[in-house]
């Protein structure tokens, strides 16, 4: 089947698919787009996406999240999952604060809201995916 050619990136270890078309010999800071797929889909989701934006003169990528597609998928916890994680190296001790609205339109007192993955040391979370995207990137 035709389509746009997997790349791997190995990130901490781990390899991470991702799908280019553009222009590579445009200059670093020339215009780019990074597609970030949501949960339960992949870097596949832009399919039709990329090939538009290259003809238009982008960089165009798509890139599967750690977890998810044909990237790799390492134990959720345990030291490998504790090495690739984003919430090792945060302090998340104190939830910060919050305020809630009411389906009424009122205000709820601020509430704490906790930022761990409810699966104690699990790799799978926004911290360590926030951290992959701007490794990507850079």
């Amino acid at each position: 089947p035709q389509g746009t050619p997997n790349r791997l990136w190995e990130w901490r270890g781990q390899q991470i698919r991702y799908q280019a078309l553009g222009d590579e010999r445009l200059p670093r800071d020339a215009l780019s787009v990074v597609f970030v797929h949501g949960l339960f889909v992949n870097a596949d989701h832009f399919r039709n996406n990329l090939p538009a934006l290259a003809e238009a003169g982008y960089r165009a990528y798509a890139i599967d999240l750690l977890g998810y597609g044909y990237s790799s998928k390492p134990s959720p916890t345990g030291p490998d999952a504790a090495a690739i994680s984003g919430e090792t190296r945060r302090d998340l001790s104190k939830p910060p604060l919050a305020d809630l609205g009411t389906a009424s339109g009122a205000r709820r007192p601020a509430v704490p809201v906790e930022q761990r993955h409810p699966v104690s040391g699990s790799c799978y979370n926004f911290f360590t995916w926030s951290e992959q995207l701007t490794d990507f990137i850079d």
